[in-house]
């Protein structure tokens, strides 16, 4: 009769709550009711340690115990994970900004002197090539090299993936699954 039971009402209070703790912390500590999935995040979520664990992790840590909480390394792992995915992410942005910056520079030769449109659209059907501006083909002047947009990026992404073949096996073996040599190329 009074709705307590409501899923939209727990919705509601939760998203409440979470206004009412925002309100009284730090903008880099807000809190969110809503879970990793709805909030968009390819963060891998951890789950709810206790006193209890966190205890029996403190004992461990101080060598009064020979075993930590299970809650614990699970999200020690989760949290290595999560930085790696962190690092991919990180990667992969700086590969987007490198290939955006090779577009802009594909645009700029296919460009006539005098042609100001900077999406093509009222270029003339003329447009002539690269030549013109005495550059060849890649947009380096005469040098008939590639550009060096990706220069220096190719040790760092031989390291990651290492890495993520590394993640992947591990993750593997903590699940006690059997990867096989095509699934670690993928």
């Amino acid at each position: 009769a009074t709705g307590w039971n409501n899923p939209k009402n727990c919705e509601l209070w939760r998203s409440e709550w979470a206004n009412v703790c925002n309100a009284h912390l730090k903008t880099e500590n807000h809190i969110d009711h809503r879970s990793y999935a709805r909030q968009g995040k390819l963060e891998i979520p951890t789950i709810h340690e206790g006193a209890d664990a966190r205890k029996i992790d403190e004992k461990f840590q101080n060598g009064q115990t020979s075993s930590t909480s299970w809650k614990v390394e699970e999200n020690q792992i989760i949290k290595r994970q999560n930085a790696l995915l962190d690092k991919i992410q990180i990667s992969f942005g700086k590969v987007s900004s490198a290939l955006t910056q090779w577009k802009e520079r594909l645009r700029d030769i296919r460009r006539k002197p005098g042609s100001h449109s900077h999406d093509g659209d009222n270029d003339k059907p003329d447009r002539g090539t690269a030549e013109s501006y005495g550059r060849d083909g890649t947009g380096i002047a005469g040098t008939g090299q590639a550009a060096p947009v990706f220069s220096g990026a190719e040790p760092e992404f031989k390291k990651l993936k290492q890495r993520i073949i590394q993640a992947a096996k591990s993750f593997a073996r903590y699940r006690r699954t059997a990867l096989t040599d095509r699934a670690t190329e993928n």
